[in-house]
Order: C-alpha cells, then structure tokens, then sequence
C-alpha cells in the first residue's frame, strides 16, 4: 500500500529500531518482482547505527534482503542470526555508525556458525 509506504519512508530517519515481523514470506513475490526496492529505500535512508530485526517462519529469504542490505550500506554491518529460537527464524543487523572501521564484524565476512544460513 502506498501510502503506508510513504508514512515509513517519513520517519525512517528517527528509527533507531526497523522491525520486520512475518510479513517478508507473505510478500516475496513482490519483494522480489521489484528487486526489494522498499526495504533498499529504507536501508538508504535510516540513519547511522538503526537495527534492522527481520522476524519471518523461515530463514530462505535472509540472502536475499542481506544482499539488498549490503548493495546499498557503507561500512562494516554487524550480523546476528541467532539459531536457538523455538520457532521461526531472525535476521539482526546494524546500519554502521562507523563507517571507517577495519575490523569492526560485517556481514561480508560472517562469522563461520553463520555462514550456513546465508
């Protein structure tokens, strides 16, 4: 809906918390048929060190909008996935605050136990 969209688009600039919660797998046709362009906008536009959490009944999309992520952040993006949940799957990951930091965790280089899921 468009104008659902536009009142996120509005204040994603003051979030310091995006949450997703099973809405991802109910619109992947869509998502996908326009190359995540809302969720790209809203990687864009949030501000320095916003969480994005992603909360979905599956973890096969995480690829997809992990890869979004990273076409359209700078820096380092910190990653969690966490993996002993009772049902359904997390995606956790962090715009930078610190763009210039080296060796801050990343989800270009995912720690081994996270690998797997992506």
């Amino acid at each position: 809906d468009a104008a659902r969209n536009a009142a996120v688009a509005a204040r994603i600039g003051d979030a310091d918390v995006v949450v997703t919660s099973y809405v991802v797998a109910e619109n992947a046709v869509a998502l996908r048929a326009r190359d995540y362009v809302f969720f790209r906008n809203l990687f864009r536009e949030a501000k320095d060190g916003c969480l994005f959490v992603f909360a979905e009944t599956t973890h096969r999309l995480w690829p997809e909008i992990l890869r979004a992520a990273l076409e359209e952040l700078d820096g380092p993006v910190p990653l969690s996935l966490p993996t002993y949940l009772e049902s359904g799957s997390t995606m956790i990951f962090q715009k930078s605050a610190a763009p210039d930091e080296d060796d801050a965790p990343d989800a270009r280089r995912p720690r081994d136990d996270h690998a797997s899921l992506l």
